[in-house]
């Protein structure tokens, strides 16, 4: 586990060395503290196989509220080290179901770099903590520093984005990514994405930061997302290879791309 500092009340909390080589969702999972004056934030809280706590407090001593961008194991899996996680209300029920002993034995299924002190059966039975709804529109005050929760619904109906428009930086889960995941059963239609990312592209911000990635990326980009999803072509997509019950398949413009199905047309 890494800490990284971004911004001077920004850090990003990254796994590191615990995923599997062949599958995205496995890969390097940051999650977000942001730090003002009289509190701090934590966005997302990764798998849960280790503790956030000892990392938090290195950085911050403050009240500490956790919010989740949407309800996928390897984002809301840490929620149970917490005594309660907001989460919008759309994925309360498929954050339950990540958080599962079913699901939680499905994630050590899969091989993977373990620390030395990992307690399987403790991870199995952890579960998830108390959630509170989340709404549009909806402000954190942490003390010179607003975290405005924005609906970036389309991954999964319930993802939402933190936005601190003092710093015109805008964190998203996985609702916008250079591949993003719109084949799941959770997932919406390709024309509700793409709307999504329209009304988001509107926003008063600058960069943005993504879950499985800690480089910044420019408000730009939201353009070439927006491009892919207007522009997706059956005909010019490669079949994905994970899940293929759920008949995945990738389509590229340029360099961004999205996953989806004929279900999500």
């Amino acid at each position: 586990m890494k800490i990284h500092k971004l911004q001077p009340w920004l850090f990003a909390i990254s796994y590191e060395g615990i995923g599997g080589e062949a599958r995205q969702a496995d890969l390097i999972t940051n999650c977000y503290l942001c730090v003002g004056k009289t509190g701090a934030l934590l966005f997302d809280t990764g798998f849960g196989i280790m503790p956030l706590l000892p990392a938090i407090r290195e950085i911050t001593d403050l009240p500490l509220d956790v919010v989740l961008g949407h309800g996928h194991g390897d984002h809301a899996g840490g929620a149970a080290e917490f005594a309660r996680a907001y989460i919008h209300p759309a994925d309360r029920e498929l954050c339950l179901r990540h958080t599962s002993r079913t699901a939680r034995r499905n994630i050590l299924a899969i091989p993977r770099n373990l620390p030395p002190d990992f307690n399987e059966n403790d991870f199995i039975h952890k579960g998830c903590c108390e959630l509170v709804d989340l709404s549009a529109g909806q402000a954190f005050d942490l003390g010179g520093l607003i975290m405005e929760i924005i609906p970036m619904e389309g991954h999964t109906p319930g993802s939402i984005g933190l936005l601190a428009r003092e710093h015109g930086v805008l964190l998203n889960s996985d609702c916008a990514n250079d591949l993003t995941w719109m084949f799941l059963r959770e997932s919406l239609m390709i024309a509700d994405y793409a709307a999504m990312l329209r009304r988001t592209a509107a926003l008063d911000f600058d960069i943005f930061y993504r879950a499985h990635d800690i480089n910044p990326l420019p408000k730009s980009r939201f353009h070439d997302y927006i491009q892919c999803a207007e522009n997706i072509n059956p005909e010019n997509s490669t079949p994905f290879a994970l899940l293929p019950e759920l008949g995945g398949r990738v389509y590229r413009h340029g360099d961004v791309g999205i996953i989806f199905s004929d279900m999500k047309l």
